[in-house]
């Protein structure tokens, strides 16, 4: 501070600093207006990297897994075969999502893009854990309805960050959940097809025409 004061007396770089202090500060109000802005609009943004051709492609996947699975006699088979689906859909899934986020230019692990997997991964995280409890207790007829349940609570709460339709999408699910928490285990295969095969081969479809593939 004693070497700035005595700087400026000094008539000619006295002159030179008092012009320079004004300019810094206005550069850094702006920069920070700018990052002010800059968050303002990651904040208002949707989540638009949602693979509607990958969810097709999912859709696909788990029609064959329901109607394998509805030919299988022992819970054991019926667990292998949707194991193996979900690591197909989980694939495929990240994988079409990295894609059309690095085409389209949108952040996956930043603003909406990250608001959206905190948002979707706890739920998913949660029915992998419940579903090995439910295994192991002897309640493996009631994991179609918790993986549908805790699915559609992912996704709506993913939906929040995302295009409208993906929150419809986690709405049906979760209402076809509910349905196949009381349904008879008879259903379990034909509501698995219409939720993980139907639903995302229809928005798939809808997100892939209306929101760039």
């Amino acid at each position: 501070m004693a070497l700035l004061s005595k700087a400026l007396e000094n008539d000619t770089m006295g002159g030179t600093l008092r012009a320079m202090l004004p300019a810094t500060s206005v550069y850094r109000r702006a920069h920070h207006d700018l990052r002010v802005i800059r968050s303002t609009i990651e904040r208002a943004a949707t989540f638009t990297a949602v693979p509607g051709v990958g969810m097709c492609v999912m859709g696909v996947s788990a029609i064959v897994a329901a109607f394998v699975g509805a030919a299988t006699t022992t819970p054991q088979a019926f667990l292998t075969v949707w194991l193996v689906e979900l690591g197909l859909a989980f694939s495929v899934g990240v994988g079409s999502m990295i894609h059309k986020a690095r085409r389209a230019g949108v952040p996956l692990l930043r603003g909406c893009g990250l608001r959206f997997l905190v948002a979707l991964v706890p739920p998913f995280v949660a029915a992998g854990v419940l579903s090995v409890w439910f295994w192991q207790n002897g309640h493996a007829d009631r994991l179609p309805a918790l993986w549908l349940l805790l699915y559609g609570v992912g996704v709506l709460t993913g939906g929040a960050s995302s295009i409208r339709s993906v929150l419809v999408l986690g709405g049906v699910f979760f209402a076809l959940g509910t349905i196949a928490a009381f349904a008879p285990t008879s259903a379990t295969h034909a509501l698995l097809g219409i939720g993980f095969g139907g639903l995302h081969l229809l928005f798939g479809l809808y997100i892939a025409r209306k929101h760039g593939g």
